[in-house]
């Protein structure tokens, strides 16, 4: 028997409308789907948006202490209405970190648990009390403005300012004293700017063992990292003012 030979179809012998028609159906189909995937994320995201599981709900702030969480949350612009979606981690961490008194950030957000925010705050290092409240200043360089009695009872154990009437002078104070070591700054009981015409700038430390120095709030830094050699090994003196490289100093009286 004889192979029947396959009968090839040439393209010129299709119908041409027939053609024409498939692709215009397959197209509508492809049209048709993506609406309906439209429509079904629309759909989706207006339920999410509208369901509580969009909100926050919650905000937990921790190791606070000196920054209030009203302070906090206004610095985040997120409150526990606020569509999670935009309320950025990152954002917030930068926002808060802004807040004097702030040393770091950590921020995290759960469906569950809505956002947490856990603070770390810089250390106080001095404080000059107002007229209902007290201003401290903390090892960051920066200052905060405090009206809590309990909070204000806390500092009472730093070094006191006095005299610091002039706002800029009181910040690059507050800037340098926090690049003073440690070991030097837990040993002032009070600090008074006491400037002359002739040197502006000058400060009056007193000691807790009642020693009298005088630095200069631009050269503090320099001059404070040769207190503790200087005191040490001239005990029988009061009185030290460090002047540039030079420290003249007094007996006690």
């Amino acid at each position: 028997m004889s192979k029947k030979k396959k009968q090839r179809i040439n393209e010129y012998d299709q119908n041409p409308a027939e053609t024409i028609k498939k692709t215009y159906k397959k197209k509508r189909r492809v049209r048709r789907l993506r609406v309906f995937l439209i429509l079904l994320i629309a759909v989706a995201l207006g339920a999410y948006f509208y369901s509580p599981y969009s909100r926050l709900q919650t905000i937990h702030i921790s190791g606070n202490h000196f920054i209030s969480n009203e302070e906090i949350q206004q610095a985040m612009n997120c409150d526990e209405d606020s569509i999670r979606l935009f309320c950025w981690s990152s954002a917030i961490k930068e926002r808060v970190n802004k807040i004097p008194g702030i040393k770091s950030v950590a921020v995290e957000k759960s469906i569950f648990d809505g956002l947490t925010v856990s603070i770390t705050e810089s250390a106080p290092i001095a404080y000059q009390m107002q007229e209902g409240s007290a201003k401290v200043i903390f090892d960051n360089g920066t200052m905060k403005d405090i009206s809590d009695s309990e909070l204000i009872r806390k500092v009472q154990s730093l070094p006191q300012l006095s005299q610091f009437n002039d706002e800029d002078i009181l910040k690059q104070f507050a800037e340098n004293f926090a690049q003073v070591d440690e070991s030097v700054r837990t040993q002032l009981s009070d600090i008074m700017f006491e400037p002359q015409e002739s040197d502006p700038l000058r400060v009056k430390l007193l000691s807790d063992d009642n020693k009298e120095s005088y630095v200069r709030i631009d050269d503090m830094v320099y001059q404070l990292q040769y207190y503790n050699t200087v005191v040490s090994q001239n005990s029988e003196n009061c009185y030290f003012d460090f002047l540039g490289g030079h420290v003249y100093q007094r007996a006690c009286d």
